[in-house]
């Protein structure tokens, strides 16, 4: 058979323009892009349910500053917070019950009469910002009206420490008294060293303290005039000086009325 040349050239063009068609990459559809991210945004993989999903409270940095932020000024009450024990505050406890190490003895004769006249007084001194603070620690006398320290049992004020309801002893006082109802009458303890840490509640009204002091040996005639027995002779010394009586207790007070004029 014979071709002409027109008829070659024609066919090796025609062959050309085929092989160029198929080695031709296919176009790229952005719609097809667009409705796979979609597609994968719906099933939660990304794009705005999983950014909005992160706000929820499973990712993402708004969760982090706002719902933590929140929950932590809620249960704190923020840095600025304010104690309501700022200020010149007196207790005067209206209940106790004296623990080991305190002389068994001695111990159950306090408690019962800690409910019949306050044995003890907490006066405490907040500068408005908390951060210079004192505790005296004491009884206080006055019936009806404001309390205050018997004119020769002015206890000196020691350091202390309020963070939000709670104060306390930062260094022991040096000396305090305590009243105690006698057979025939109320008798004063001289307490040495004395410590007290105390919670309040009620807008700093009422609250507990746990108190530990010394009852020097000098006065434990007077211990033993209260509760016979409660220093024997045999615990003297070969001097004849008895020992240094240890007591705790944990006292319920209340906020009273106080002359601070006439306060250390």
């Amino acid at each position: 058979m014979q071709f002409s040349v027109f008829s070659v050239v024609t066919y090796l063009l025609l062959g050309a323009l085929v092989a160029c068609q198929e080695a031709r990459p296919k176009k790229f559809s952005p719609s097809a892009r667009v409705d796979s991210a979609a597609s994968a945004s719906s099933n939660g993989a990304g794009g705005d349910d999983a950014g909005a999903a992160g706000s929820d409270g499973v990712g993402g940095r708004q969760s982090g500053s706002s719902a933590t932020g929140s929950a932590g000024a809620d249960a704190t009450g923020g840095e600025d917070a304010v104690s309501a024990c700022v200020g010149e505050r007196a207790f005067s406890a209206v209940s106790g019950v004296f623990l080991d190490p305190t002389p068994a003895e001695l111990a159950a004769h306090l408690s019962a009469t800690s409910y019949a006249e306050s044995p003890i007084s907490f006066v405490l001194f907040a500068d408005g910002a908390g951060s210079d603070v004192a505790l005296a620690v004491s009884y206080t006398v006055g019936k009806g009206g404001a309390r205050t320290w018997p004119v020769s049992r002015k206890p000196n004020r020691a350091p202390a420490w309020l963070e939000g309801p709670r104060f306390g002893s930062a260094a022991a006082a040096e000396a305090g008294w305590m009243l105690v109802p006698g057979a025939r009458a109320s008798r004063e303890i001289r307490l040495r060293n004395v410590r007290v840490t105390a919670t309040t509640d009620a807008e700093c009204t009422r609250g507990t303290a746990t108190l530990v002091a010394v009852v020097p040996g000098e006065w434990s005639k007077v211990l033993n005039d209260i509760v016979p027995g409660t220093v024997p002779d045999a615990a003297s010394d070969r001097v004849g000086r008895a020992p240094d009586v240890t007591i705790s207790a944990e006292f319920g007070f209340e906020l009273v009325e106080f002359e601070f004029g006439g306060a250390p």
